[in-house]
């Protein structure tokens, strides 16, 4: 499902504002000089019928909303850089996540199905 604008707006899907940032040159790769960023638009192909759509967000600030999804990356690096901060299994519980391959790896299907205990 391709995000809408409150998603975007609100920091849920902060994929393009992060690309953004990078393409402004606010963050990113050093030595490289920005580009004006005058939209964000999603783009999914499917294959099936239709083949895909798209979905240019409304966005009245994009530098601000890009400023937000980096400071977020800023603040996740922070935090995990902390001893201290652990490394849960379920990235973001109350989320359905169809397709998990960090679930998988982290075996959360064999240690949260329910066993009655032994005899």
């Amino acid at each position: 499902v391709i995000p809408n604008a409150k998603a975007v707006a609100s920091n849920r899907s902060p994929q393009l504002p992060l690309e953004a940032a990078i393409a402004l040159g606010t963050s990113g790769f050093p030595g490289v000089a920005g580009r004006p960023v005058t939209g964000l638009r999603y783009i999914r192909a499917s294959g099936g019928e239709p083949p895909g759509e798209d979905n240019t967000v409304a966005a009245d600030d994009i530098a601000t909303l890009a400023q937000i999804a980096s400071d977020g990356v800023l603040g996740l690096v922070a935090a995990f850089d902390d001893v201290r901060t652990p490394y849960r299994a379920v990235r973001r519980p109350g989320f359905r996540y169809d397709y998990d391959d960090y679930a998988g790896l982290a075996r959360v299907a064999e240690w949260s199905a329910h066993v009655d205990e032994e005899t």
